[in-house]
């Protein structure tokens, strides 16, 4: 089967759809969580440096370390990895790595807006007004700033980065997983020997990349 990808905005449901898709279609789930050790051990950098990738916050020492590319390397390298696993649902700022040539790939997007996600974040964190808002806030400008070091796009939900992009103001959790699934049965997602020659290629360019950052 195609692999997944999810990259969702905060407070919109997103774990729900996530796990009703892992459920249902048996793809083994991985997180960002779920790599940074893998990451780690490629780039040398520890865990909690390696988790400021998916912040925009910089360093004002990184123009010396690297520290961030190099983080981004690794996370590359242990991406590239995982799709070798087979079926998995790829969920978070990872999901973003593979590239476009790896065409057995559902790349999903998950969004919505200011006012449900206010009310989704007070109902589930246990946040204040003013709390919600700031996690929201500092969650886009992760986002923004994830997707403008990637691609040059300062619109993390811009449509040219998903073949699905979902509004879920408009779509239960149910609803959600069910257009997914639905698209996952189209010919075009369908691994061929092209696409998984492009797997392995990303693997290769993903080890080098990896070897180029880690040596400055």
């Amino acid at each position: 089967m195609p692999v997944i990808t999810i990259f969702s905005s905060s407070f919109c449901g997103q774990e729900a759809v996530i796990q009703d898709l892992v459920e249902s279609t048996g793809h083994a789930l991985l997180t960002d969580e779920d790599l940074l050790e893998e990451a780690a051990r490629v780039s040398g950098i520890p865990v909690p440096k390696i988790r400021t990738a998916f912040t925009s916050r910089s360093s004002v020492f990184n123009r010396f370390t690297r520290e961030k590319e190099r983080s981004i390397a690794g996370l590359r390298l242990a991406v590239a990895r995982a799709l070798e696993k087979g079926d998995v649902l790829l969920a978070g700022f990872s999901a973003l790595l593979i590239p476009r040539q790896v065409s057995h790939v559902l790349r999903v997007g998950l969004v919505a807006g200011t006012g449900f996600r206010l009310d989704l974040a007070q109902e589930t964190g246990s946040l204040t007004s003013e709390q919600a808002e700031e996690r929201i806030r500092e969650d886009d400008e992760n986002r923004a700033a994830w997707t403008n070091a990637l691609f040059s796009v300062p619109d993390p939900w811009d449509t040219r980065l998903y073949d699905l992009l979902i509004p879920m103001e408009n779509n239960r959790t149910g609803q959600a997983a069910a257009l997914v699934k639905e698209n996952l049965l189209k010919k075009a997602l369908r691994p061929t020997d092209q696409s998984l020659t492009a797997a392995r290629d990303f693997h290769l360019a993903a080890r080098v990349q990896a070897a180029l950052a880690n040596a400055g």
